[in-house]
């Protein structure tokens, strides 16, 4: 159909006016697209910069805990009279059940840390603070001294109070989780997790803001990322850059090191890397992965382990900082310092008004004076020389070492010390040193019959004749108790040793009264006075003792080696008023046994069989002979004990010495000799006058103590028939034979009264005072027969146990004489603590009263605190009275017992570090020295570490040589402490058994240096890896361990004979298992929990003063956890019996092993000498979780949170710089130095953050 042009022109009109309306419609649209989306787009960045106002918000609460954290640690733990602990220390279960983390479970959460108040006096004294008694403070947790618990909390009161945190910690409303699975794991258990009240910030606003923190202590945990050898840097030489170098003098400057931490059996733990370079990788427990090989969620080890921990080494007790003891007796004198000798005493190691005076009031509890000398006496150090007998030290090198005597010489009528150091460095004498001699350890007058034919004067064999002698034999068993072999020149060891010089005694024997005809058994002293004929000993000069009779060689002792002397050939009468006529020589001498004899029957009108007199009560033929002890006549006659014990004639003693032998004047006040030994027995064991009891120990029917002329077996005038011994000799694990009092005196000879030292004063004994002393009175039988001798012996050899019934031991080293100056303040343990020189009120034999004094004195030195039996539980001086007269001689300082461990302990361990910069020997083979000035340039300027590798150097800002000057002036002792740091430094409040546990375990990669023979080597060169060993002493006298014998058994020691050929019984060594290092850390936790938190060094070294809980009072910490193991149960072999009298204050410190503290059991300090140098009371590095968030109006929806982690160190320098560093905030009268401002006595040391990050939420 054809359509009209009007139709379509309408039509193409139609059609143009849709298309407009389309586009339009379209581009509307378009419009409203673009409307909306730019609305959405603007509505998403409004929200989106509202989450990140928020979440800006979240962070800067975050940000103000971590403000508020650090500002809370600064205000409690900025000064350094702070400790802390974790509360898990508050967990006093008695029977601790240890799960698999190493922790206890416990009724609150153990990880929340707590602040106290250090303890800052001595423990004998009142806190300046507070006025307390250390004892006052031992409730659980010490509760007097706490100040805060270091987490965030709604209730500052809860904070305050100790017993808040019962309620801190777990989970509650209105707390926020700042430790949980994502940083433990999920086999840590839930109940510890950490929670934190929310502190709502006091603020106005659309929202509310809260925040919260919790602080935790780094130095609690054992550093897994510490290196034991910097794999960049060289060492102090071309060795030291690993320790497991061969080379033994590196290795013996590197026994007092503490090597890095090992992890051991840790579950999670057991593939750390070990080699070089790899620990270091570890710059956090999540960094662990890159290290290991396995994985796991989480780090349930996270309060047993850490990555970062510095320790300053301050001085809690008093403020400031520790002291260097190294650099200080460096020095070649003490007299420009505050320990310079005194007019009237040595220079005191413990010196406070909180222990009151003895008898003696300028008596020194311990000398600086000694310490000096003993620090010096390695070959090579200053003042070391030698002069005939005499040498100030050890002579020769390290290989090749041996002591002479040491001590200065006493002038005839003065009143001075001979083996102290009054003549010592200070005023000259550089021979005098450290007093040094071998000990008298056994002494025994051995009696014989022996018989003579005598003819009749006539010479007419018509009727045979006989006469009866008595002969004795002195027998002595001489002892070098250190641990270097001692030369003693030849005859300049002497004794006097006749029976009337040494003890009383009375016989039973024939005698004959005056204008009597009748010959009669009677008690009387016939025979045992001084005299020349031959009814009578004899005079006694003295002898000698010998190597050999001809006396051409020297003396030589192994390291603690016995050696038995006895007279190489029989006394003739001829010689009986000479001087040195008869000397002793090395060894028993069967064939010479008859060394002095005296005719108790034979006269020329004797009697035979076939004589009889008108009347008699002598069976034909035969004699019989007794022998008691008893007053020797009237008294007439006394001992040498007249001249060294007040009054008491009668006390058994031996007047013996080293030198030139000259005759001894009583005017001159006991002097007269050169070199007098001070070891006098002085055993008044009984009262002459009246004993008490039947005190016969031979008679004709025990002894056999008979003769007879109807057989010839004592026919022999050279060879007697012996009947008895009586002497003195050492408490042993055996019983000592004593015929008349028949009563076990064993005691724990070892840790007090030791028979090492010299000796004590005693006069007419309770049964304790006789059990206390160090030696015995012993009467042995003697067998039958000229070689029966009754004192044990190998060779030239005596033993230990005297008798056989002893320790078959015939090496003993108990003291140390250092062949390498230590490193470490436990390594001064095996210094004798007796009292240097002081003046008394009187003159005679003053000076080896002083020497002789031990009451209180423990066997085992600094870094040991066992209680004496003689002293309260509760106290450290006890004033005993005993029977000795009180003359103005010394006499009465044997009642006066001190504590002298305690004390002396008391005094160092807070006050003193050792820096290990210090003269040392340069060579094995040569008495060469190295010279701390290049130790000291070496580290401060080259880079290179200490001997104490934990040590490192404090980066202050100040130029090298400038701190060189510094420590290396006159007092730079006082100050060097300001530019070390110590990595790696741990807490030992720490109650985590993994971290005491990783600490000890490091110990696997520490070697030891022994004696094998003339040279030195490695101890146990091929123990396993995981075993640890101990040795009492820097140098040890073998290298092997206890435990290389197998089944050990104190009473026989030990059967290996070492390149020198000597026994190594007794040896100090201990090897021990890392299961016995794990169960001795959860013993020091259970002692840690019952004792804790140690409010000083001092209080966790010593043994606690309390006499309501008196096991704690009975040892240190770590002794009380080795004795709660096996670890020292060969030695229980032998225990101490009970014994009545008014001596003991504390009669449980002498329940126990008599073994106890002898070499190889083992002691404190054996632990603290290789781990002292880096334990400390407090934390100075901490972990911060801090956390912050946003909520609405309502406080119940979070809108944005945040966690932040940082590592806090505490630093070195004062809030207020206008102090120095090395400033003292309080005088040692307590009261506050002058300059010290009011915001460093408040706040302290500052705090640094060292590292920060930002959590999620997966990571809490």
């Amino acid at each position: 159909m054809k359509i009209s042009p009007k139709l379509q022109f309408l039509l193409r009109k139609r059609n143009r006016k849709g298309f407009a309306l389309i586009a339009t419609v379209t581009l509307m649209l378009l419009l409203s697209l673009i409307c909306v989306g730019l609305m959405a787009l603007a509505t998403s960045q409004i929200r989106i910069a509202d989450s990140a106002l928020l979440n800006s918000e979240a962070r800067a609460q975050c940000l103000l805990a971590l403000d508020m954290a650090i500002g809370d640690l600064q205000a409690n733990l900025g000064s350094d009279q702070r400790v802390s602990a974790y509360s898990g220390i508050l967990d006093l279960k008695t029977q601790s059940n240890f799960e698999s983390g190493g922790n206890t479970s416990t009724s609150f959460n153990p990880y929340i840390l707590g602040v106290w108040n250090s303890w800052d006096a001595y423990l004998t004294g009142k806190s300046k603070l507070t006025g307390l008694k250390i004892s006052e403070t031992y409730d659980a947790g010490r509760s007097k001294q706490f100040r805060r618990w270091l987490i965030s909390a709604v209730n500052e009161t809860q904070i305050s109070d100790i017993e808040g945190v019962k309620g801190l910690g777990q989970r509650k409303q209105g707390r926020v989780l700042l430790l949980g699975e994502g940083t433990l794991g999920k086999k840590f258990s839930k109940d510890q997790y950490i929670y934190a009240d929310l502190i709502k910030t006091p603020a106005k606003g659309q929202n509310e803001g809260y925040f919260a923190w919790w602080i935790g202590g780094e130095n609690q945990k054992a550093n897994i990322s510490l290196e034991n050898e910097d794999a960049k840097k060289r060492g102090m030489d071309e060795s030291f850059d690993t320790l497991d170098t061969t080379d033994v003098l590196t290795i013996q400057r590197l026994t007092w090191n503490t090597p890095r931490p090992e992890t051991g059996d840790i579950e999670g733990l057991k593939d750390l890397p070990s080699k070089p370079g790899e620990r270091a990788r570890i710059l956090s427990l999540n960094t662990l992965p890159l290290v290991m090989s396995s994985t796991q969620d989480g780090h349930p080890y996270y309060f047993d382990v850490t990555t970062s921990s510095i320790t300053l080494p301050v001085n809690v007790k008093t403020g400031g900082l520790k002291q260097d003891l190294n650099l200080l007796l460096n020095k070649q004198n003490l007299a420009s310092t505050e320990f310079a000798r005194r007019a009237s005493s040595d220079s005191p190691l413990f010196d406070d008004s909180s222990v009151q005076k003895g008898t003696e009031p300028n008596m020194p509890i311990g000398s600086w004076q000694v310490m000096h000398s003993w620090y010096h006496l390695w070959p090579g150090a200053t003042n070391s020389s030698t002069s005939g007998d005499r040498s100030a030290g050890l002579v020769g090198n390290m290989n090749n070492i041996y002591t002479g005597l040491g001590g200065g010489e006493i002038q005839n009528g003065a009143n001075q010390s001979i083996f102290d150091n009054k003549t010592g460095f200070e005023s000259g004498d550089n021979k005098a040193g450290y007093a040094r001699t071998p000990v008298i350890l056994g002494f025994f007058q051995t009696f014989g019959l022996v018989t003579e034919p005598w003819k009749m004067s006539d010479g007419e064999p018509k009727e045979q004749l006989y006469r009866l002698g008595m002969c004795y034999s002195p027998m002595f068993l001489w002892w070098n108790p250190y641990n270097v072999p001692m030369r003693i020149k030849t005859d300049k060891l002497y004794t006097q040793s006749i029976p009337y010089k040494s003890f009383w005694l009375q016989s039973y024997s024939i005698n004959q009264q005056a204008n009597v005809a009748d010959w009669k058994y009677t008690w009387s002293t016939y025979a045992m006075t001084q005299g020349n004929d031959a009814s009578q000993l004899g005079q006694d000069y003295g002898n000698y003792f010998r190597k050999t009779l001809d006396g051409s060689d020297d003396i030589i002792f192994a390291p603690g080696e016995i050696v038995f002397f006895s007279h190489a050939q029989s006394r003739k009468q001829v010689d009986y008023g000479g001087r040195a006529n008869n000397p002793w020589s090395e060894g028993y001498h069967p064939q010479a046994v008859a060394g002095y004899k005296a005719h108790f029957y034979g006269r020329d009108g004797g009697y035979d069989k076939e004589h009889k007199t008108s009347t008699t009560n002598i069976d034909a033929g035969k004699f019989y002979l007794r022998l008691r002890l008893g007053k020797n006549g009237s008294g007439s006659y006394t001992t040498d004990g007249v001249h060294f014990t007040p009054g008491r004639a009668e006390a058994i003693t031996l007047l013996d010495g080293y030198g030139g032998m000259v005759m001894f004047d009583p005017s001159s006040g006991g002097t007269g000799k050169m070199l007098q030994s001070p070891q006098r027995f002085c055993l008044g064991w009984y009262d002459p006058a009246d004993t008490g009891l039947e005190t016969t120990f031979c008679d004709e029917t025990v002894n056999n103590a008979r003769w007879s002329t109807q057989n010839d077996i004592q026919n022999n005038p050279d060879a007697p028939f012996f009947i008895a011994a009586a002497g003195i000799g050492p408490k042993t694990g055996g019983v000592l034979d004593t015929r008349i009092y028949q009563t076990d005196y064993r005691a724990k000879t070892w840790q007090h009264s030791s028979p090492a030292f010299w000796g004590s004063m005693l006069v007419q004994p309770d049964e304790q005072r006789r059990q206390y002393h160090p030696y015995q009175l012993a009467t042995l039988p003697a067998g039958t027969g000229m070689s029966m001798c009754p004192i044990q012996s190998i060779g030239r050899n005596g033993t230990l146990g005297v008798t056989q019934d002893g320790e078959q031991v015939s090496f003993a080293s108990v003291l140390e004489l250092p062949v390498h100056p230590p490193f470490s303040l436990a390594g001064f343990a095996g210094m004798r603590l007796t009292p240097g020189w002081f003046d008394t009120s009187g003159q005679t034999a003053a000076t080896l009263r002083r020497q002789q004094y031990q009451s209180g004195v423990p066997g085992v030195g600094i870094g040991n605190s066992f209680a004496d039996p003689a002293i309260p539980a509760d106290q450290v001086y006890q004033y005993n009275k005993s029977n000795i007269p009180g003359l103005s001689m010394c006499g009465r300082i044997f009642d006066d017992f001190f504590d002298h461990g305690f004390l002396i302990n008391d005094a160092l361990w807070d006050r003193f570090f050792c820096s290990s910069i210090s003269d040392m020997p340069q060579s094995v083979s040569s008495a060469s020295v190295r010279k701390a000035e290049d130790v000291a340039r070496e580290f401060f300027k080259d880079g290179k570490r200490l001997p104490v590798r934990r040590y490192i150097k404090a980066q202050t800002g100040i130029k090298d040589d400038d701190i060189l000057k510094d420590v290396l002036s006159d007092e730079g002792w006082k100050g060097i402490a300001q530019y070390i740091l110590i990595d790696g430094g741990f807490n030992i409040n720490s109650t985590s058994v993994n971290a005491w546990y990783a600490l000890l375990q490091g110990l696997q990669n520490r070697k030891l240096v022994g004696r094998n023979g003339d040279s030195l080597a490695i101890v146990e060169p091929n123990k396993k890896q995981d075993d640890v060993v101990f040795s009492r002493f820097g140098t040890s006298t073998t290298t092997k361990s206890l435990e290389s014998f197998g089944s050990y058994d104190p009473m026989k020691g030990a059967d290996f004979r070492g390149k020198g050929a000597y026994l190594t019984a007794w040896g100090e060594v201990r090897k021990l298992s890392s299961d016995q290092l794990r169960k001795l850390a959860e013993q020091i936790v259970v002692q840690v929990k019952k004792r804790g938190p140690f409010l000083n060094m001092a209080d966790f070294v010593n043994r606690r003063l309390d006499a309501k809980d008196t096991a704690s009072s009975l040892a240190g910490t770590l002794q009380a956890a080795i004795d709660a193991t096996d670890i020292n149960s060969m030695f229980n072999r032998a225990t101490v019996p009970s014994n009545k009298g008014d001596l003991y204050k504390f009669p449980e410190a002498e329940n126990g092993s008599v073994h106890t503290a002898a070499p190889g059991y083992l002691v404190q300090s054996d632990i603290l000498s290789s781990i002292g140098n880096v334990l400390t009371v407090r934390d100075d590095t901490f972990t911060i979780r801090a956390y912050g968030c946003v909520k609405d109006k309502s406080g119940k929806r979070i809108l944005s949170q945040a966690w932040c982690e940082a590592t806090v160190q505490r630093c070195i320098e004062y809030v207020d710089s206008a102090n120095n560093v090395e400033e003292l905030p309080y005088k040692d009268d307590g009261t506050r130095t002058e300059n010290m401002t009011d915001v460093n006595i408040a706040f302290g040391r500052k705090f640094r953050i060292v590292s920060f990050r930002w959590l999620d939420a997966a990571e809490v």
